[in-house]
């Protein structure tokens, strides 16, 4: 409205189910796996390069929908993901699933790709000699 207190989507069917109808949008638009990285982050490591593969992963899933979310130890820079994730769940009804490693999100993600319109291929050149790689 005019004095920008309250912002409305610009199209009809914005928050809508599906083709516009007035039921509110699928339940499963608010589900989402979750994985704690952990915080190890020197190159040659193993749980470093899990790590990498994970944000890899997060970058492909979250293509087309939030599918994946990261949250990053206490310690990172990036130290407030734990605080959003539960923002998510208790303010906006996010429910999660807790994903037991990088290699465990790989298979839930792929073996839900077709419902969750996830596109995932292709493969990643990895020299643990080369940050940038």
């Amino acid at each position: 409205n005019k004095d920008n207190r309250h912002y409305s989507p610009s199209r009809p069917s914005a928050g809508r189910g599906p083709r516009g109808s007035d039921r509110p949008a699928a339940a499963a638009n608010r589900f989402l796996y979750n994985l704690n990285l952990t915080n190890n982050w020197t190159l040659s490591s193993v749980d470093f390069q899990l790590n990498a593969l994970a944000i890899g992963l997060q970058g492909l899933a979250n293509r087309n929908a939030h599918t994946l979310y990261l949250t990053y130890p206490a310690g990172w820079d990036i130290s407030y993901t734990a605080t959003v994730k539960t923002y998510l769940e208790s303010s906006r009804g996010f429910a999660f699933q807790e994903l037991k490693s990088p290699l465990d999100a790989v298979a839930q993600i792929l073996e839900a790709k077709e419902s969750l319109n996830v596109s995932i291929q292709g493969y990643v050149v990895w020299d643990p000699q080369v940050r940038e790689s």
